[in-house]
């Protein structure tokens, strides 16, 4: 766990949540360990509740990582139904 300049104790839950997605360093910070997992031939896991911090992690990482996989509230059958299967097939080499 690394630590960030967000001051959580003045938030509301919600308000941190909304802080999270949009502190720079903190995306930063998230980025540079994927990076350094996938260059050490592992397989990150970034978990997040909030689809627009899901996209700028995507947007920051799919120039710096290839083959990213993620999966989303709101996804139909057929989609998870190929998304999984790529996982399986070895295309996966970060999960958001």
């Amino acid at each position: 766990m690394q630590k960030t300049n967000i001051n959580k104790e003045s938030l509301m839950i919600h308000d941190l949540y909304s802080a999270l997605v949009v502190d720079e360093k903190r995306n930063q910070m998230i980025v540079e360990d994927v990076v350094k997992a996938v260059n050490e031939g592992r397989i990150p896991v970034v978990l997040t509740e909030r689809r627009e911090h899901l996209e700028k992690l995507t947007s920051l990482l799919s120039s710096r990582v290839k083959n990213i996989f993620i999966m989303k509230g709101g996804m139909g059958k057929k989609q998870r139904k190929v998304r999984w299967h790529n996982m399986l097939d070895g295309f996966i080499v970060c999960m958001i």
